[in-house]
């Protein structure tokens, strides 16, 4: 039984919570967990499928200390052409015009693997799941 608490108590200790926002038209990721974040990504998101519109983030954050924020790239496309940052107002509350879910991955320093999942809809924002994806 101590056993079992302990090795819990450990696992809380370096798990990573890692969050996406857009600030001023700038992804802001944040470490809001208590473990290093490792190889953080974030998933291309599709913002309409029938225009051929989405939203992809290149950059791969290797580590992301606890409590730390670092800013992220994210470039729109429409039909395979580059749209820089026009389509990233969808991915602000204030700006949305429909739902749409933001996937980002990330790992212990033991490499279990983790994913949250936010909803950002028109003056909303909320997180959806987040769960361990790989042990």
């Amino acid at each position: 039984m101590l056993r079992k608490e302990t090795q819990k108590q450990t696992e809380l200790q370096i798990k990573p919570f890692v969050l996406a926002k857009l600030e001023k038209d700038k992804f802001h990721i944040t470490n809001y967990g208590h473990g290093v974040a490792l190889n953080v990504k974030i998933k291309p998101l599709v913002v309409d499928e029938a225009a051929q519109i989405y939203i992809n983030f290149n950059e791969s954050i290797p580590i992301l200390k606890s409590g730390e924020t670092l800013l992220i790239e994210g470039e729109s496309f429409c039909r395979g052409s580059s749209k820089g940052e026009f389509f990233l107002a969808h991915l602000d509350p204030k700006y949305a015009n429909r739902e749409l879910q933001l996937e980002v991955s990330f790992q212990n320093v033991e490499f279990c693997s983790f994913c949250t999942r936010e909803r950002i809809s028109p003056r909303k924002r909320e997180i959806i799941d987040f769960k361990v994806t790989k042990i």
